[in-house]
C-alpha cells in the first residue's frame, strides 16, 4: 500500500496490486507535501507521517497547518497553526525507550523561515521552537531514540539538534548547494560496518547524492560511512519538472538502502552498505491505476 500527498491538499491510499485508491481526507488548503510511513511507506521522517502505534497520521501544508487525524474515525483530532509559513516537513517522534505513553506523543515540524517547531499532542500546545537553518527547511526526521532531530535545508546544510537543550550541536555541510529531499534513521549493531555507532542515518540532496552516517550521539560521534553519486541524462530546460531524488533504508534487507530518481532510466537501485555495490535495479516501471509503481521483475546490475 501507499499513502499520496496532493497539490488539492488531499490524502489518498493507493492498493498498488489491487490499482485501486481511496481518498482518506481532505482538508488542508493547499498542497500537502510527502506521503507514506513516514515517507513513501518505509519508515522515518516525512511530509506525512504516521504515529508509532499507527493510530495517528500527521500532515502538514502549505498553508502553515499541521494535523493530527485519527485513522480509525478519520476525523481531525488537533490542528496547529503557523501564520505566513509554509510548513514543509514533519516528522513523529519514536517510541521512547523506558515506554510508550500519550502524554509522550510530539511531532515536529519543519518551516520556511528556517524554523521548527516541536509540538505536544496531548497537551495540543507547542513546547519548543528552534532555528537551526538560514533557508527553508525541506526534511526532517527524529533519531532512533527520539533524543535529536536532523533538519535538511533547501539550501543542503544538515544540522542536528537536541530537543532537550534546544541546541543546535553539529552543521553538516556536505550536500551544501543542493537541497535535501530525505532523512532517515535507522538502529545498527553498535560496532557494525567497522565504525561505531548505534545507528546509521541517510541524507539525500536533489542532486542525486545519497551519504550514510554512522552516529552515537551521547559520545558526540557522527562518522561517514558511504557517498553515492548517481549520473543522470542532461537536465531538461524546467528542472522543477525532475522526479525528487529519494533514498531510504530497506525494511526486509538490513544494511541495503533503495534509491530513486531523475537517472538515466527509470529504475529502483538496491544498493548494499557490506558489500559497496548495487545489487538489483527492475528493469522497468508499469503503471498501477494510473500511478507509477515497480514491476515485479528484477534483474543483476
Amino acid at each position: 500500500m501507499g499513502i499520496v500527498g496532493t497539490t488539492a491538499g488531499t490524502l489518498w491510499y493507493i492498493n498498488w496490486a489491487e490499482s485501486t485508491s481511496i481518498r482518506l481526507i481532505s482538508g488542508h488548503k493547499n498542497k500537502v507535501g510527502g506521503a507514506g510511513k513516514g515517507w513513501l511507506g518505509l519508515g522515518g521522517g516525512g511530509w506525512v507521517s504516521f504515529s508509532p502505534d499507527e493510530t495517528h497520521c500527521a500532515t502538514c501544508g502549505e498553508d502553515g497547518s499541521v494535523r493530527i487525524w485519527s485513522l480509525g474515525s478519520m476525523e481531525l483530532v488537533v490542528q496547529f497553526q503557523v501564520l505566513n509559513q509554509s510548513c514543509q516537513c514533519l516528522a513523529w517522534k519514536p517510541h521512547s525507550i523506558v515506554a510508550w505513553e500519550a502524554e509522550s506523543q510530539h511531532v515536529v515540524a519543519g518551516y520556511s523561515d528556517g524554523t521548527m517547531r516541536v509540538f505536544s499532542i496531548s497537551r495540543t500546545e507547542m513546547e519548543l521552537k528552534m532555528h537551526p537553518h538560514a533557508t527553508a527547511l525541506t526534511a526532517i526526521a527524529y533519531s532512533t531514540d527520539g533524543e535529536m532531530i536532523l533538519s535538511g535545508g533547501k539550501d543542503g546544510l544538515v544540522a542536528v539538534s537536541s530537543p532537550r537543550t534546544g541546541m543546535t550541536i553539529r552543521v553538516l555541510a556536505d550536500h551544501k548547494g543542493s537541497p535535501i529531499t530525505v532523512l532517515q534513521c535507522t538502529r545498527k549493531q553498535y560496532h557494525e560496518f567497522g565504525v561505531e555507532g548505534g545507528e546509521l542515518w541517510l541524507a539525500t540532496s536533489s542532486d542525486r547524492r545519497v551519504s550514510v552516517w554512522a552516529s552515537d550521539w551521547l559520545k558526540d560521534k557522527c562518522e561517514l560511512l558511504d557517498w553515492l553519486s548517481f549520473p543522470a541524462p542532461a537536465s531538461p530546460e524546467v528542472s522543477t519538472a525532475l522526479p525528487p531524488s529519494l533514498a531510504a533504508f530497506c525494511p526486509w534487507e538490513h544494511g541495503t538502502l533503495v534509491y530513486v530518481g531523475f537517472g538515466m532510466q527509470k529504475e529502483a537501485l538496491f544498493y548494499s552498505l557490506h558489500k559497496k555495490q548495487v545489487l538489483l535495479a527492475p528493469p522497468r516501471w508499469v503503471r498501477l491505476g494510473g500511478t507509477p509503481g515497480l514491476s515485479s521483475g528484477g534483474g543483476q546490475n
